[in-house]
């Protein structure tokens, strides 16, 4: 069941976020205006009509989506195949159906019909119903969602607010548009095997960061926050309270709530401090249990568990290639991580321990080391897992986020096309500010 919804939502944004064209319904679940098969030979349109249920003019279910698979394979000579909505004009959809026989390539999916236009992965605020999305709220999305059944709705709170960190009232429609665009899809951005959180990093996050520092030397200066960064004609001075360095171009590759805190000259237009007021990011609490070993995969147990609302809102195995020690990370986001935080620490570790034992069993409730991080408290972040923004934001400032402010270049996941909220994202954004500072003629810098 829980599947089942999770599907519907991901068509729902799918219908969206893919393609946009004026008239499309993205409240609730569209309904089929053209069936186009591609990949047909032996295999004929009729038994791919008959096996679907799906006709012209029927509503698209989350059910028939779901069970398209199983459905299509069950067609003798059948070996894989697709479904892929996109809107369309009159406010219907178009379904591809793609079907690869036995025997045959894997087949591409056609291009979307012409006229229809992707969300613009660089630019979503120019899209034709920008405006309209980037005014409601991702609360008002789930609201009209068509979700019903209140295990549905409290899933789906906590999937998306697990993105966000915070108040869903105060997320954009666009903004949850552009998330979904930058990660190539709702299934990728939330998804384990083949999507976002798939793999860890040997030695933790951290040791990418120490690996680039040590390649770097001395060049690197620990606890020297920016206090100032001051424009000349033809540099960029940057200013700590130990070390001055005079430099071509400057790139800020900080969270927005830090970039207020440096002093500017020339100061930051009242445009740009509008947009990094309203960049938030939201409570999270990230908790490690640390066991002997993992032993919930004996059992039989992916280590993967919800309790939306709870102690501990998701659960990921997270335990070392090596398979020792077992480590659990629980989360919780947004106002239930607030909650929590607010409780005497003893109580919280309890209600932890209790949900841990709850779905892994007695051993879960005994781990032999508990790691407690709630991410918004941490001066250098502020918050989890990138900056978001409210109702009416992206339209009016978005353009800002890479625009550079003459020497100044800004980098960060929250300046990402590509994998905005992800490490990945953000490595991106700094390979595409050196390219501004390249294509400007930057030419190294002097210590002083």
């Amino acid at each position: 069941m829980i599947r089942r919804h999770l599907t519907t939502l991901a068509l729902s944004l799918l219908s969206v976020a893919s393609v946009s064209i004026p008239g499309a319904a993205y409240a609730q679940l569209p309904r089929v205006g053209i069936i186009d098969f591609y990949g047909l030979h032996k295999i004929t349109a009729s038994q791919v009509r008959e096996a679907l249920g799906v006709a012209v003019g029927d509503s698209l279910t989350a059910m028939a989506m779901f069970e398209v698979p199983s459905r299509l394979a069950a067609i003798p000579g059948v070996a894989s195949a697709s479904i892929d909505p996109v809107c369309c004009e009159d406010g219907k959809t178009m379904l591809y159906v793609g079907v690869a026989e036995d025997g045959a390539p894997t087949l591409e999916l056609r291009p979307p019909p012409t006229g229809a236009s992707r969300l613009p992965i660089d630019a979503p605020w120019t899209a034709t119903r920008a405006a309209e999305w980037d005014a409601r709220s991702v609360a008002w999305f789930l609201e009209h969602s068509g979700i019903r059944t209140p295990i549905a709705r409290d899933l789906f709170d906590s999937v998306i607010r697990g993105l966000f960190c915070g108040d869903l009232n105060q997320v954009s429609f666009l903004n949850l548009l552009m998330l979904v665009r930058a990660s190539g899809g709702f299934n990728t951005l939330v998804s384990i095997t083949g999507g976002y959180q798939e793999n860890l990093v040997v030695g933790g996050a951290g040791s990418i960061a120490r690996c680039v520092a040590d390649e770097l030397g001395d060049a690197v200066r620990l606890n020297t926050p920016v206090r100032a960064v001051r424009q000349q004609a033809d540099h960029v001075v940057v200013e700590s309270a130990a070390l001055t360095v005079s430099a071509r171009h400057a790139v800020v590759a900080i969270p927005a709530a830090l970039a207020l805190e440096i002093a500017f000259d020339p100061v930051l237009p009242e445009d740009r401090l509008t947009l990094y007021r309203h960049s938030t990011a939201g409570p999270e609490t990230k908790t490690l249990l640390v066991y002997d070993e993992p032993f919930w995969r004996a059992a039989g147990f992916s280590g993967q568990s919800a309790g939306p609302k709870s102690a501990s809102e998701v659960t990921i195995d997270s335990s070392p290639a090596a398979g020792k020690p077992g480590v659990l990370a629980s989360f919780t986001f947004g106002p239930i991580a607030e909650q929590y935080d607010a409780l005497d620490v003893g109580e919280r570790r309890r209600l932890l321990l209790a949900a841990m034992v709850e779905r892994f069993g007695p051993r879960a409730g005994a781990p032999a080391e508990i790691i407690e991080t709630p991410w918004w408290k941490e001066p250098w972040t502020r918050g989890c897992s990138m900056a978001h923004w409210s109702p009416g934001i992206l339209t009016k400032y978005g353009p800002l986020l890479r625009q550079p402010f003459g020497r100044v270049h800004w980098a960060g996941t929250e300046t990402a096309t590509i994998s905005y909220g992800a490490i990945d994202g953000a490595v991106r954004s700094g390979e595409r500010a050196a390219d501004e500072i390249i294509h400007h003629g930057a030419h190294g810098a002097a210590q002083s």
